[in-house]
């Protein structure tokens, strides 16, 4: 290369290196006008209308469009729009389909980048979730597998499908439409779709011929399952019965009740001579042991009033019914459970405004304070309580009886002659 020509290259190269620095940063963001929607309240099943302006000084390259709550977490699907234009107008739509998505206040976030800045616009809306529907009321028979589930259509029960595990426990999680199912030992727990009937998973249990499983809980935060074990264990499974969390319980003793609050585990143990009882509490996050009190007798059922209060039932004790205090860890006898008259209880459960409890000859509702509210004289094995009607499920020796909460009257009855042992209820969500 000549002098000249390199004298040229060089100059050339300076100038635009000159001119790369003399540029002017882009500072300036792009501008962002909501044009749609107008309205602020939506209701589920809607579209939810999207329209708006970008523009910018130099040019837009990506524009996002979410629906975001209170703590910002994104609700729906998003929008994603892209261009190389300064300025454009977008439009589309958002659909409300998302039957979890819960009635309250949220707000459109647009977002548009040029590369370097970010503009932005938002608009506070309101939406109205999907009402709670019953979608099914399930039956299950009960004995060696397979079993065979139910659903009470038109007065009767029609069969739908079999589940190929013995239902020592099972219930079913309507936010994801799963039941699962704790057959015995060798069984483990079954994961099943509740709507089809197929198996979506199996956690496999030990190869003993005994049931492995002593209660169980369902917890609706974490929509994990809960279930105290004859080996000595705690264990939760998810409802693709996928095992969460797992400790022992210290001493040689076994669980034969839980409770669950929001922050603990609470179990009714005894030792293997059943001679030394206890309660236990742990968190829930751990499985730390955070309490553990010797009881004079054993605990046949629990019930979660509270974070902090349990509610516990001793058949062999004089006074039956009393709280158990977490922080303080001790048994409350002071309480207006302690008016409660003696008896034979089979089974009980705590709804948010009361707890109903079954005895060998009646049912009674109690407040959660204890102050007994209703009660009706009825033989029943089992009981299950249908939240969106507040319906009790009451098993009796010509089946299955449905009973109004709030004043134990009797609704219906159902009829069809199946041989149905466990109901339980499947919601839209």
């Amino acid at each position: 290369m000549s002098y000249q020509r390199k004298m040229r290259y060089l100059l050339l190269i300076s100038c635009l290196l000159l001119w790369a620095s003399c540029k002017k940063e882009d500072n300036d963001p792009p501008v962002v006008i909501l044009l749609e929607p107008l309205n602020s309240t939506f209701a589920y099943g809607s579209e939810i209308p999207i329209k708006f302006s970008v523009s910018d000084n130099s040019s837009i390259e990506e524009v996002r469009v979410t629906i975001r709550n209170m703590a910002n977490n994104q609700v729906l699907n998003s929008l994603v729009f892209f261009t190389t234009k300064t300025s454009e107008t977008f439009q589309g739509e958002i659909a409300f389909n998302d039957v979890h998505v819960e009635s309250g206040a949220y707000y459109i976030q647009i977002i548009a980048s040029d590369g370097t800045n970010e503009g932005a616009a938002i608009k506070n809306i309101q939406l109205q979730g999907a009402p709670l529907t019953l979608e099914a009321v399930v039956g299950l028979t009960s004995g060696s597998a397979p079993i065979t589930a139910y659903t009470y259509v038109n007065n009767q029960w029609t069969s739908i499908y079999t589940v190929s595990a013995s239902p020592n426990f099972s219930m079913i999680d309507s936010y994801d439409q799963r039941m699962v199912v704790a057959g015995n030992s060798s069984q483990g727990l079954l994961a099943i779709d509740a709507v089809a009937g197929t198996s979506i998973g199996q956690s496999p249990g030990l190869s003993i011929q005994e049931s492995l499983w002593e209660d169980s809980q369902y917890d609706d935060e974490k929509r994990w399952w809960w279930l105290a074990c004859n080996d000595g264990s705690i264990r939760a499974y998810n409802t693709l019965a996928i095992p969460r969390i797992q400790w022992s319980i210290a001493g040689n003793f076994f669980p034969h009740k839980i409770a669950l609050t929001e922050d603990y585990v609470v179990a009714a143990c005894s030792n293997v001579n059943q001679s030394i009882h206890r309660i236990d509490t742990y968190l829930k996050e751990t499985g730390q042991l955070v309490h553990s009190m010797v009881t004079n007798s054993r605990i046949d059922q629990l019930a979660a009033i509270s974070n902090n209060r349990v509610w516990t039932y001793q058949s062999s004790e004089e006074m039956q019914q009393k709280v158990y205090d977490i922080a303080a860890n001790y048994q409350d006898e002071w309480t207006n459970f302690r008016y409660a008259e003696s008896g034979t209880i089979l089974k009980v459960i705590k709804t948010p405004n009361l707890v109903i409890m079954l005895f060998n000859d009646q049912i009674k509702t109690y407040s959660l304070s204890g102050t007994l509210l209703t009660s009706l004289t009825i033989t029943a094995t089992d009981i299950s309580f249908e939240k969106l009607f507040n319906h009790i499920y009451a098993k009796t020796v010509g089946g299955w009886v449905v009973i109004d909460v709030s004043t134990l009257a009797t609704v219906t009855n159902l009829a069809g002659g199946a041989p149905v042992d466990h109901i339980l209820f499947r919601y839209n969500k």
